[in-house]
């Protein structure tokens, strides 16, 4: 009995860990849609950045956790990107998909990505990652609680059924 509870737990240990997927569009209007992502720390994050515009657009999302870039001046701008590390620096030309993959930080706190051709940032192509711990379960925990709880009730109910017999 034991040894069937232990493959179980360890067939649904092995399971890879899938990225969080989201898509952001980027648009002629200079918006991200939608403008506003959350995740959790330390999660793996694949973003589908979908340009539907004519024009090219970046998606820079600054490492530097509750700062906003200055996206008011340009030149103020041109230099912070210079010099403030990135989490992600992805170029999408018109009409063209791109993907971001990457692993969200630690802390907590609300990650600023703007598009870095200049004057998009300044007319309001911006937007923020926010890094949160989750409250409540989620979803797919529920699924691998109850996997487990169906397998160790059909375990129990076959070690029942052959006590009887005997």
């Amino acid at each position: 009995m034991g040894l069937l509870l232990l493959v179980v737990t360890t067939s649904l240990a092995a399971q890879p860990v899938r990225a969080l997927e989201r898509e952001i569009e980027l648009t002629d209007a200079l918006l991200f849609v939608p403008s506003e992502i959350t995740v959790s720390p330390g999660e793996q994050v694949s973003l589908r950045l979908k340009n539907v515009g004519s024009s090219s657009h970046t998606f820079t999302l600054f490492a530097a956790g509750d700062q906003m870039a200055p996206v008011h001046d340009d030149d103020a701008l041109i230099q912070y990107n210079g010099s403030t590390a990135k989490i992600v620096d992805v170029w999408v030309p018109p009409q063209e998909t791109r993907w971001a993959n990457f692993t969200a930080p630690a802390v907590e706190g609300d990650y600023h990505f703007v598009c870095m051709i200049i004057p998009h940032a300044r007319q309001g192509m911006e937007g923020f990652m926010v890094v949160a711990s989750q409250t409540g379960i989620e979803l797919t925990t529920i699924a691998v609680v109850a996997g487990v709880v169906i397998a160790v009730a059909i375990v129990v109910s076959t070690f029942l059924r052959r006590l009887r017999q005997r």
